[in-house]
């Protein structure tokens, strides 16, 4: 992600995608706390619900993987919408 950020704001750093694409960034990593505490959150608890198959251990499981999933696919899914992702992300998910 941040890859792309950059070479966003390289080459149109006023432009309407990249303020955009970085809003959704800001939303997301504000929404989650941030990437890697969500990334972390996300791995704990995959963690407990893998030694322990309570319920409420799988419920918090899930409720943080789709969390993270949500918002990773949503900044992916606006930067292929304005034309920044790279060919070989683009490869990777054909």
């Amino acid at each position: 992600m941040d890859e792309i950020l950059v070479q966003g704001i390289k080459e149109n750093p006023n432009g309407l995608e990249i303020q955009s694409l970085l809003a959704v960034y800001k939303t997301n990593k504000t929404s989650s706390k941030d990437w890697e505490g969500a990334t972390q959150h996300y791995l704990n608890c995959k963690q407990d619900a893998q030694e322990a198959l309570c319920n409420q251990i799988m419920s918090k499981y899930m409720s943080a993987s789709f969390v993270l999933e949500d918002a990773i696919s949503n900044f992916f899914y606006c930067a292929n919408q304005f034309g920044m992702l790279p060919q070989n992300q683009q490869d990777k998910r054909d």
